[in-house]
């Protein structure tokens, strides 16, 4: 068992979409990155000179608070994920908030749609039934 926030009171956390190859992705992924500086603009400075004095005490490579985009083209959409920082407390409710914020800004904008897995069939064999001689 780890105590993560035993020396710094945050937490990097994700959130990821999948965005149709049809939509606008560039768009999509202005805006979740958007999202994700609003709601870190206010603990951005905290956290990154919390950080900066762990470094001292632990090897640690990621020292980026800033939110984050990753991009992932899958067999089926484009999958865009935001990596923020995030009070270790307020995680679940600013996670939850972006979500709906998130949602509710791309249904309102006509060319981003998010993706679903979706199952085409092709065909079917040919089924061939003998009755016999009744």
């Amino acid at each position: 068992m780890f105590n993560y926030t035993q020396h710094w009171g945050y937490l990097w956390d994700e959130i990821t979409l999948p965005i149709t190859y049809e939509s606008d992705w560039q768009r999509a992924a202005e805006i979740m990155l958007a999202y994700g500086q609003t709601y870190t603009a206010d603990l951005q400075a905290d956290a990154e000179a919390k950080l900066s004095k762990l470094v001292d005490r632990y090897p640690l490579k990621e020292l980026k608070v800033e939110p984050t985009l990753y991009l992932a083209m899958t067999d089926n959409w484009v999958e865009i994920t935001l990596r923020f920082v995030v009070y270790a407390q307020a995680r679940r409710k600013v996670k939850d908030q972006l979500h709906r914020e998130l949602l509710q800004h791309f249904q309102a904008e006509e060319n981003i749609s998010i993706a679903s897995t979706t199952i085409e069939i092709v065909g079917f064999p040919q089924v061939q039934v003998d009755q016999g001689n009744k």
